[in-house]
């Protein structure tokens, strides 16, 4: 496609399928602004093989990666949205600025129908296309409703969510969609995101300092799969915050310093699985807090170096090969314990450091170089 592959005003929802898609703007794509709860992109399953001038996968309002195979070769930002949720699949992006970004809703199109830049309709002057002669199948030339949709109130098929709405949503919120913009009530429902509990992104307000367009509705939350991020900005970017509570994510962050793997603007919290990210020192933040230990180490790489986190146990808790050189490592494991000595080891070099559930108890410190233990590795590459 010249411009969009797969564009849905109200959502693009995937169960499955092999998809290559190859794009001038986004891969995917739904947005739709007369209508704040829409405009998300769903992938629970299917393989894509995606390369596009823009987005990979772009949601208005949410982006949600479920149990897809994604690969994507090209793109400028991968995963963008105001909430972007990776909850289980196979996820490998290479991006020329960001790799998984939230940023608030923004309505700069025209009304629906019209393509981007706000001009003439895909097919007409901003009309819909003609039903075929004679009408299309289905009452008043509308299409049929397809398999689990339900009609509206003038008898067109609308999309249908999960009986149990968006994964992991309260009781009764079906059919919702992700939560509008800051100051209307947040319809998503996600436990701890937006309900102003103690700690949570909902209950801050934009602290001294923070960059322009910082929103407490932007999330970034990964829960499961596999994740490897080969960034040329910010591998993981919010203008909001950040939560880790499982899955594996895998992130080279960019050569210049003016960008960092982590980004974000309220905080970042882990609460499990495996972190491992390298990128340069320059722009460097680790983790606000959290219930599993993370650190955030000064240690040096080059292009193809094993890095290896090490517990206090001598086993190797976390690892990966770096695709380019760095000076600084996010790392996070459920192997390592709370206040424990470990260590980093980069190409058979050891550095020293403490992990901790506190970012002021995150430091480093040189080690001496050794081997490094190989009796639990989890590799990728």
């Amino acid at each position: 496609a010249p411009e969009d592959a797969l564009r849905g005003r109200d959502c693009v929802k995937v169960l499955a399928g092999a998809f290559h898609l190859t794009a001038g703007e986004d891969a995917i794509k739904s947005n739709k602004d007369d209508d704040p709860l829409r405009g998300f992109v769903s992938l629970d399953g299917g393989t894509f093989s995606i390369s596009a001038g823009d987005d990979a996968v772009h949601g208005e309002t949410a982006v949600f990666a479920g149990n897809a195979t994604v690969s994507v070769s090209q793109c400028v930002e991968g995963y963008e949205a105001q909430q972007v949720y990776v909850e289980g699949g196979e996820h490998r992006i290479v991006a020329s600025d960001d790799a998984l970004n939230a940023s608030a809703i923004t309505t700069s199109e025209g009304s629906q129908g019209q393509v981007d830049g706000g001009g003439d309709a895909a097919i007409g002057q901003g009309e819909p296309p003609a039903a075929p002669e004679g009408g299309a199948p289905g009452e008043g030339g509308q299409p049929p409703a397809a398999a689990g949709s339900e009609p509206d109130e003038q008898g067109a098929a609308m999309p249908r969510n999960p009986e149990d709405g968006f994964r992991g949503g309260q009781e009764g919120d079906e059919g919702q969609a992700p939560a509008p913009p800051a100051g209307a009530e947040d319809a998503l429902g996600r436990e701890g995101a937006f309900d102003g509990r103690e700690g949570g992104p909902g209950a801050l307000g934009a602290p001294a300092g923070a960059m322009a367009g910082a929103n407490e509705d932007c999330l970034i939350e990964v829960s499961g799969g596999r994740i490897v991020l080969d960034a040329g900005g910010d591998a993981v970017d919010s203008n909001g915050s950040i939560r880790i509570t499982g899955g594996e994510l895998y992130a080279i962050g960019p050569a210049s310093g003016a960008d960092a793997a982590l980004d974000y603007e309220f905080e970042a919290t882990v609460e499990g699985g495996i972190v491992l990210m390298v990128g340069p020192a320059g722009m460097a933040e680790t983790f606000t807090g959290g219930t599993q230990p993370f650190a955030l180490v000064q240690a040096s790489g080059a292009a193809g170096d094993l890095v290896e986190v090490v517990a206090a146990d001598d086993t190797v808790a976390a690892s990966f090969t770096a695709e380019r050189a760095f000076q600084a490592v996010n790392a996070s494991a459920p192997g390592l314990a709370d206040d424990s000595a470990c260590q980093l080891v980069v190409a058979g070099t050891a550095t020293s450091f403490t992990a901790s559930t506190t970012p002021s108890a995150s430091r480093s410190a040189p080690g001496p170089a050794g081997p490094s233990p190989r009796t639990a590795q989890n590799s990728a590459s």
